[in-house]
């Protein structure tokens, strides 16, 4: 305590010297760097969400490709079979 200052426990444990109505300026970094983190945890939770949809969206086209190629097949297939009993006639 330093003056007629006031001695505050932050949530870390650091002591906040309050004098004369002012924060002490690693006080204030302190408090921008908490708000940096804080803000970096929300983009990092929205990148992640952001990452779970493209990966969703992935999915979906995979399974559509994948059903795409079925019907391709089945049609080759009847393709063939008409070829085959026009022949045979």
């Amino acid at each position: 305590m330093t003056g007629t200052g006031v001695d505050t426990r932050h949530s870390h444990g650091q002591i906040l010297d309050i004098d004369d109505g002012k924060v002490r300026k690693d006080a204030m970094n302190s408090c921008l760097s908490s708000l940096e983190v804080g803000h970096t945890v929300n983009r990092s939770s929205s990148l992640l969400k952001d990452i779970v949809n493209i990966n969703f969206e992935i999915e979906k086209l995979r399974i559509e490709l994948r059903h795409t190629r079925g019907m391709h097949a089945m049609a080759q297939n009847e393709a063939l079979d008409a070829s085959r009993k026009v022949l045979g006639l």
